[in-house]
């Protein structure tokens, strides 16, 4: 299994938007077999601050996963209702 995590800074005014792409890309079906969890938290402390985390079966679906559509667009949407802090993969 391998995972990975996104950090976001999503302006306030955009929240709504945001959960939304969220719920979209968490009912997508074109990855529920190589996608074991996936999974949304925000900070307490830090609101409009979330942690993306998402487990995969293994290192290569992720990888294809991070050259898809699907991942492109989740990126350009954070990009456009806040900031990427940081991304890391957990093997």
């Amino acid at each position: 299994m391998v995972s990975f995590e996104i950090l976001i800074e999503i302006h306030p005014t955009k929240r709504t938007e945001f959960l939304q792409a969220f719920e979209m890309i968490e009912s997508d079906g074109s990855h529920a077999n190589e996608r074991l969890e996936i999974g949304l938290f925000e900070q307490a402390n830090c609101a409009n601050t979330f942690l993306w985390k998402e487990h995969w079966e293994n290192h290569e679906l992720l990888q294809q996963y991070f050259k898809s559509i699907s991942f492109r667009m989740m990126v350009g949407a954070i990009n456009i209702l806040g900031r990427l802090v940081h991304k890391k993969v957990c093997n």
